[in-house]
C-alpha cells in the first residue's frame, strides 16, 4: 500500500465511491474534475458494486482525493465489509 494511503486502492469498489461521493454530496462531474480524470472513468468505476476495474494508478488518485475530502474507507477485505464514512475534522 502507497505510504500516504490508509486504504488499499486495490480493494476499492464501486459502492465505495457512489457512498462518499453521497457523503460529501459531490456529483461525478465535481470528483472527475478534482481528479482530472474523465467523467465515464468515473461512471464506468461506480457501475458495479465489486472491486473497480481501474488502474492502480487511477484507484490511488480517487482514494487520495476522497480521503482529503474528508472520507475514510472502511473495510477493504472480503470479510470486512465494505463502507466509507464522513470525518469531522477537530
Amino acid at each position: 500500500m502507497e505510504a500516504s494511503l490508509t486504504f488499499d486502492p486495490d480493494h476499492l469498489t464501486g459502492a465505495h465511491l457512489r457512498a462518499a461521493r453521497a457523503l460529501l454530496a459531490m456529483s461525478g462531474e465535481d470528483l472527475a474534475e478534482k481528479t482530472n480524470l474523465a467523467l465515464s472513468t468515473i461512471r464506468r468505476s461506480e457501475a458495479d458494486d465489486g472491486v473497480t476495474k481501474l488502474t492502480r494508478a487511477n484507484a490511488a488518485l480517487l482514494v487520495r482525493t476522497l480521503e482529503a475530502e474528508g472520507i475514510r474507507f472502511l473495510g477493504g477485505g472480503p470479510s470486512e465489509g465494505i463502507g466509507v464514512q464522513k470525518v469531522v475534522p477537530l
